[in-house]
């Protein structure tokens, strides 16, 4: 068993069973978001919605013939302009187009199946900066893909960070990525120059003279009614060339008034629409999807520290590269999962040792957890599944009932232990629990089988913690039988436990 034990765990570090955070759940809802080149016009906006709408139709027609009746694929479709949650400058250049498809239960194909369809023919977009196709919903582990670059020059941010996408796109287990910091319109930067300070202005000073007239300034007020208006004084629209914005005035601290060019230092460079920022530092996200049959969330994480990384800093000193996304949060549920179960361990310990006066007792009848484990490995390896949080979650609660498996075996052993004979009471008691053990276990099995066998989409995230509990059980089945009575017989010749069975009161009369 313990050679098995470790074929098993060779399973999952040799990468035959894959780690995941929480298994992808179907949804009946897609979605496309986009944004364009920052400050491109609403026409061209909506051009690119057409143009997805009408691949959209072309998918629609080619893969309903996969659906109950052939029944039309695509059943609501709704476009927001100026919207896209994964943007941060939403405006004329961003759209989100949601789908509703047909009830999974009456389509025989995928909503990966179909956004995969949608992008290949939808081709390449003019003008794009970031663009998601995925499912509405996806759940609690977060993107597949999502990495932080960190830096405090803005150019070198943007250019890491587009070389470290250039490098993840490449990648064949890459799906789908974008970056969410990158240029936008032009703008104008003025710093003030040496005669400007000399006059008196001050930065401060200057902003708010530009503010006032760009953005407009509140002059006045008054009631009308009930309402209380504002009059706000702003400049027309009267710049329509450098030259009218290098002689715009500004007035001096003594009341004159000069050019705008002769106290600043002007510079015209492509501006940044939003710039998070992180712990002091200017921050850019790459995010995106992964082929899960290929690759896991925390191998193309470790891809990226380990190997992208060291390439993307050796180009761009002062950067700096973090995980987020489904790893972050896999790897939190993880640590937080076996806090717990050590927890729960430490107090089923107590609680043994407690009752059969023990210190080394417990830690016997507690190697039936980690035998359980075999189980749900191989449970997971013979049905093509990947170990996720449910399993782990499945495994966690399956403990207690393999515990309670090798305690009633105990207590039968005692019923029939005499004259220190571990051996023959080691056999009656199999003998006692055989029939109660295969038929218990045999009836939870068979209970549990419908879930396993379901294909409905809304089942699957109960698949792997199902799993575990059932072919768990049926491990623990085959150790409660077949090893426990000899690590039981071996425990009490190797320790020569004496008067350990309770007293046998004499009967009376």
């Amino acid at each position: 068993m313990i050679a098995i034990l470790i074929l098993s765990i060779g399973l999952i570090a040799s990468g035959t069973i894959k780690v995941i955070g929480f298994p992808a759940s179907e949804s009946d809802t897609v979605q496309v978001r986009f944004s364009l080149t920052s400050g491109i016009n609403r026409e061209r906006t909506v051009e690119t919605v057409d143009s997805l709408l009408a691949a959209l139709t072309q998918v629609d027609r080619e893969l309903s013939q996969n659906t109950s009746g052939g029944a039309p694929l695509v059943e609501r479709v709704l476009v927001q302009y100026a919207v896209n949650s994964e943007a941060y400058d939403n405006g004329s250049n961003t759209a989100t187009i949601t789908v509703d498809l047909l009830e999974s239960s009456l389509r025989n194909v995928r909503a990966d199946d179909v956004l995969h369809a949608w992008r290949q023919a939808a081709g390449p977009i003019p003008d794009l900066v970031q663009s998601s196709f995925s499912q509405a919903e996806r759940g609690p582990g977060g993107l597949d893909l999502d990495v932080e670059i960190r830096g405090r020059d803005l150019a070198m941010l943007e250019a890491a960070s587009n070389e470290l996408l250039t490098l993840l796109i490449a990648r064949e287990d890459v799906t789908e990525a974008f970056q969410d910091f990158y240029g936008g319109r032009d703008e104008l930067r003025f710093a003030l120059n040496a005669y400007g300070y000399s006059i008196g202005l001050t930065p401060q000073l200057l902003a708010d003279q530009l503010r006032n007239a760009f953005a407009g300034s509140e002059t006045d007020s008054y009631r009308s009614e009930q309402s209380n208006i504002a009059v706000r004084v702003q400049l027309g629209d009267i710049m329509s060339s450098l030259t009218d914005v290098e002689l715009f005035p500004i007035t001096t601290v003594s009341g004159k008034q000069v050019a705008l060019s002769e106290v600043t230092d002007m510079t015209l460079t492509n501006g940044y629409p939003t710039i998070i920022r992180k712990n002091g530092l200017a921050m850019a996200r790459i995010q995106g999807k992964i082929d899960n049959t290929t690759t896991t969330s925390a191998q193309i994480s470790a891809v990226v520290t380990d190997e992208l990384a060291p390439e993307i800093l050796s180009l761009f000193p002062g950067i700096e590269i973090g995980i987020g996304g489904a790893t972050e949060a896999q790897n939190e549920s993880q640590s937080s999962l076996v806090k717990l179960m050590l927890m729960g361990l430490i107090g089923v310990y107590l609680v043994l040792a407690f009752q059969f006066r023990s210190y080394t007792l417990p830690v016997v009848i507690m190697f039936a957890i980690p035998f359980a484990l075999i189980g749900t490995i191989l449970g997971h390896w013979a049905l093509g599944l990947n170990l996720s949080m449910p399993s782990l979650i499945g495994f966690a609660s399956l403990a207690g009932i393999v515990v309670n498996n090798a305690i009633l075996f105990l207590t039968f052993f005692e019923t029939h232990l005499q004259d220190n004979n571990y051996v023959t009471a080691s056999l009656d008691a199999v003998r006692a629990r055989f029939q109660p053990v295969i038929l218990s276990t045999t009836t939870t099995f068979v209970g549990l089988v419908p879930i396993i066998s379901d294909t409905s989409p809304q089942v699957q995230t109960m698949v792997p913690l199902v799993v575990s509990v059932a072919f768990g059980l049926l491990a623990s089945m085959v150790m409660v039988i077949l090893v426990f009575p000899s690590l039981i017989s071996i425990y009490f010749d190797l320790f020569k436990v004496q008067n350990w069975a309770r007293p046998v009161p004499a009967p009376l009369g």
